[in-house]
């Protein structure tokens, strides 16, 4: 198994994920630890796009990036989260939605697996991980400085998880049973 320049990529996003975590339930009010973590944060979601467009500009996708980018991604997107929300900086509901629509999704991609069809992501979930990703940076910005009322941040939540909700609907058999 060869670990390739896109995967060590997707595998530093794996490594900085609980050290962000762990930072931003440390951070409090130390501005300079809030600014750390959201450099390491934008670092990490930068690298999302980074390691895809290596693996595709150099040929080198592989089974193991495909699985590793998945990881990292869930691991990313909920751990984070969840150290926000045990923070109160971001709703129980919004990650429930994230993890129910990601543990559907994986489940349909086993079945369609086990029948010999590859469910690859489509537009919807790239577009679902930008605004995950996008909302997770408003909240930590919020962190360091306050650049929105509570109800644009609730209008985000929304937004979010009406992206997540749908993108996880596009999965979902057309007439035909197709994807």
């Amino acid at each position: 198994m060869t670990i390739t320049n896109a995967t060590k990529i997707t595998l530093f996003r794996v490594l900085i994920t609980p050290a962000i975590m762990l930072l931003i339930e440390l951070g409090g009010t130390n501005r300079a630890l809030l600014w750390l973590t959201f450099v390491l944060y934008i670092l990490g979601a930068l690298s999302d796009w980074l390691d895809g467009y290596v693996a595709r500009k150099h040929k080198e996708v592989t089974d193991l990036g495909k699985f590793a980018d998945q990881l990292a991604d869930k691991a990313f997107v909920t751990g984070i989260l969840c150290v926000l929300t045990y923070l109160q900086a971001a709703s129980y509901w919004v990650v429930a939605m994230i993890v129910l629509r990601d543990t559907f999704v994986n489940g349909l991609r086993m079945i369609y697996a086990s029948k010999g069809t590859i469910v690859a992501a489509n537009w919807w979930g790239k577009l679902k991980t930008v605004i995950q990703l996008v909302f997770i940076g408003i909240l930590l910005a919020q962190r360091i400085t306050p650049l929105f009322p509570d109800s644009a941040l609730v209008l985000f939540s929304w937004i979010t998880v009406a992206v997540t909700v749908v993108s996880g609907l596009t999965y979902l058999p057309k007439k035909g049973g197709k994807t």
